[in-house]
């Protein structure tokens, strides 16, 4: 069932609360989720540090179809806040990851939850190990130029390699690169406003081999969207989507607008509007290497954020909504011999193989009480999220469409204890989930000819995803941190949290649960 929700799910798990000097400032200063680096000269005069290395393990079945039942990860990350002097603001961040899982299969790409289309194994027997390496480095700079005028630039890349150590066996090398420069005007005390523009492209190169039994046969399912497409059978001298080593691109132009409004003396506002075009293609565009197919789509969002301040307590209320639109066409071609006996890559045309549509709205309430040295001595968080999806994808004659909707509600409650340089926290939470709709309508759009065959799908992977997303279930979360404070401004910590989510009805997945501990070292400078 639509991947793309996946995505609006793994969104819409909210963290619970970690009482951490970078997660409070980020909590109370709404403005730094922007992606308009400029508004990062509202920053107070601090300057805050935090060095983490973490230990990640999952277990349990209730897993998606390309997701791993028995995972391990580990990682380290640094993020850094610094008013170097009134004008001048710099924020950096540093992550490392490293993951292993294992009876992985289903799809070939590192996250298809945003791919115009997936690759898809063909039988679950071909399930193994995966490794996947991530880095990521992120920088951003504001600068107070005039009068209240300010003007920011950021930049975020990310690489990563990714591996199946298992036939059908294939090698993914990634790499994304954004960019954001913009500016924000305070006009008096009460109103800001700010306006940038973004640009991102990404790239996931894939390559498939065979190092085992060389007369085995291993076949691929092109789903266009619901696992519904064709099937192609690996070979090293043939066109197709598995035989060479391809790319698959995407591009993103956008502007997003923002505004800071205080409404009173303990009140404000905080709006941010953004408008993203997104396009792209699988394949190398030459004369003689082939452009399977090309996506364009729109993506539009609005979120806003009211805080009202008072003495030790601060309240938040944030909704966010969220709309994209994406189109796939796959492209016809053939190879043709030109003058001087040349091979040629002719297009004749495209034609549309999927159209989805999605939407995501998301409201959040977050009350921190007994704020000291910038932690809370309580926090609690509430909210409620909402994702629709629907697509149509189309093989002419055959269609399939898809329906599904599904909704979260989560409440989290946290108690942070200090006493001369120690620190105790625990938080424990608990979410609902429920979902529906209708997993496939395949119909015609004209009777079939006597040459037209019905298109390849694999229905128990689509059963699979739409149970995984769409299952009634409950979840549980139980955290408890430790930090002490060193010397002034040093402060370790360490911090265990445990996470449950299990099916409250039969689902076609091999386990009803999936069971989640993380341990977390840090250094908060």
């Amino acid at each position: 069932m639509a991947i793309i929700v996946a995505q609006l799910q793994a969104q819409a798990q909210t963290p619970a609360p970690h009482a951490g000097d970078i997660s409070y400032l980020q909590q109370s200063e709404t403005w730094l989720g922007s992606e308009n680096a400029a508004w990062l000269q509202s920053l107070p005069d601090v300057r805050l540090s935090v060095i983490e290395a973490y230990l990640h393990k999952g277990n349990g079945g209730f897993v998606n179809y390309y997701e791993s039942d028995n995972l391990t990860e580990a990682g380290a990350r640094t993020e850094s806040y610094y008013r170097l002097n009134p004008r001048v603001v710099f924020y950096g961040r540093v992550d490392y990851a490293n993951f292993t899982g294992r009876n992985m299969g289903g799809s070939a790409w590192i996250d298809p939850r945003n791919t115009p289309f997936d690759l898809v194994e063909s039988l679950d027997s071909l399930r193994g190990v995966k490794h996947l390496e991530c880095y990521r480095l992120s920088g951003a700079l504001a600068v107070n130029v005039w009068r209240g005028l300010s003007l920011g630039g950021r930049i975020d890349y990310q690489a990563a390699n990714y591996a199946k150590t298992r036939d059908l066996r294939h090698i993914n090398k990634y790499s994304d690169l954004a960019l954001n420069v913009g500016a924000n005007y305070a006009f008096d005390t009460t109103l800001e406003l700010g306006l940038n523009y973004h640009y991102r492209h990404n790239a996931e190169d894939i390559e498939f081999g065979i190092y085992g039994n060389t007369d085995k046969q291993y076949t691929s399912l092109i789903s266009f969207g619901g696992f519904f497409g064709r099937t192609e059978l690996f070979t090293n001298t043939s066109n197709g989507y598995t035989a060479d080593a391809n790319p698959l691109f995407n591009q993103y132009h956008g502007t997003a607008a923002q505004a800071s409004w205080r409404i009173a003396r303990r009140w404000r506002l905080f709006i941010e509007a953004a408008a993203k075009r997104r396009s792209g293609q699988y394949g190398k565009r030459s004369t003689t290497t082939t452009v399977y197919s090309e996506h364009a789509g729109n993506e539009y969002t609005l979120s806003g954020t009211l805080s009202y301040r008072r003495r030790a307590a601060q309240h938040f209320l944030k909704a966010a909504c969220r709309q994209e639109q994406l189109k796939n066409y796959e492209n016809v071609y053939r190879e043709e011999n030109t003058t001087g006996n040349r091979s040629e890559v002719v297009y004749y045309g495209r034609n549309i193989v999927r159209d989805a549509t999605q939407q995501h709205v998301q409201l959040t309430y977050t009350g921190d009480f007994g704020a000291a040295g910038n932690r809370p001595a309580w926090r609690i968080e509430a909210g409620a999220d909402y994702a629709r999806y629907a697509q149509t994808v189309s093989q002419f004659p055959y269609y399939r469409r898809q329906r599904l909707h599904r909704y979260t509600v989560f409440l989290y409650a946290g108690r942070s204890v200090e006493w001369r340089a120690n620190n105790v926290g625990l938080t424990l939470g608990a979410a609902y989930g429920n979902g529906g709709g209708n997993p496939k309508d395949d119909g015609l759009y004209a009777p079939p000819t006597s040459t037209q065959k019905p298109p390849k799908n694999f229905d128990g992977y689509l059963y699979h995803e739409f149970d995984y997303l769409a299952a009634t279930r409950i979840g549980g979360q139980a955290e408890a941190s430790y930090a002490r404070r060193i010397r002034t401004g040093l402060r370790v910590s360490v911090t265990l949290r445990y996470e449950l989510t299990h099916a409250l009805q039969p689902v076609r997945l091999p386990e009803k649960a999936f069971h989640f501990l993380s341990l977390t070292v840090g250094l908060e400078l």
